[in-house]
């Protein structure tokens, strides 16, 4: 089942952060679609729950001691 959701992200603050941040996402199995946006410092991600859940990428993200994820939303499920 896909799901996605909106996740807010504290420490980007650059072009280089939002590579950071896509190139951890678009090396999680599971991950089926995502971006990030520098202006609003959220990323949209798309995930096959049956292959990845959301604490997974939110662990994934926050490991770099550079980045937390403060907030999440889900959007809807597929």
């Amino acid at each position: 089942m896909k799901k996605t959701y909106t996740i807010q992200i504290e420490g980007i603050s650059c072009g280089h952060c939002v590579a950071s941040i896509q190139k951890i996402l678009d090396g999680l199995n599971g991950i089926t679609a995502s971006s990030v946006d520098l202006a609003t410092g959220k990323a949209s991600i798309e995930l096959d729950s049956s292959q990845l859940d959301l604490q997974t990428v939110i662990q994934s993200i926050n490991q770099t001691e550079i980045y937390t994820v403060k907030s999440h939303e889900n959007e809807n499920i597929i």
